[in-house]
């Protein structure tokens, strides 16, 4: 049995001093429950080792968060899929792949080209499109199988808005499509991406 203090003075000190109390348990729980975000590490090559671009993908990743993982299914042998994943801080940074006929892309490409968003990117013959959250490129890619003229997408995208560190996605998104290309091109036979 609690019993109250019998004077106005008493039960006002008492009720200060639970108030007092709360408040640094509070402040305590709070501080405790905080700690302080973990910075980011991406290593040098990313997608197994199969992409130089350590520093495109840590300038797309927020600088602190969640580890740096990726997820990886380099299975080459279908004309289109996911290849390569990578996360950190909450981000998420798909890497994915089609092989289709040419004509297949060319409204794509002209209907992307017309977007103030989209800057237009070239490497080599390659060409595409570029904006703060995704970028494309187009390769050149001849099936010696079927004869027939054949195109090569390779795209990098985000699942979210991503805020570079530098602030300039675009460019870091050229950039790590151009090496997502090379490395897709390599695998499945195409022309190789310059630049």
């Amino acid at each position: 049995m609690i019993v109250l203090p019998r004077s106005r003075r008493a039960r006002m000190a008492a009720a200060l001093g639970a108030a007092a109390l709360l408040a640094g348990g509070g402040v305590w729980w709070w501080l405790a429950g905080r700690s302080e975000p973990e910075p980011v590490a991406v290593p040098p090559e990313v997608c197994g080792g199969a992409l130089p671009a350590g520093r495109s993908v840590a300038a797309l990743l927020p600088a602190e968060g969640a580890p740096y993982a990726e997820r990886l299914t380099p299975d080459f042998t279908l004309p289109s899929g996911f290849w390569c994943g990578v996360t950190a801080g909450g981000v998420y940074l798909d890497f994915d792949y089609w092989r289709d006929v040419s004509s297949a892309y060319d409204e794509e490409l002209a209907e992307q080209s017309r977007s103030p968003a989209n800057a237009r990117i070239r490497r080599g013959t390659a060409h595409g499109y570029a904006n703060e959250s995704k970028a494309v490129l187009f390769v050149d890619c001849p099936s010696p199988s079927s004869g027939r003229e054949e195109t090569l997408k390779v795209q990098v995208q985000t699942r979210m808005h991503v805020v570079a560190r530098g602030d300039r996605p675009v460019e870091e998104f050229e950039r790590l499509v151009g090496d997502a290309a090379r490395y897709v091109a390599a695998q499945v036979g195409c022309a190789p991406v310059e630049g």
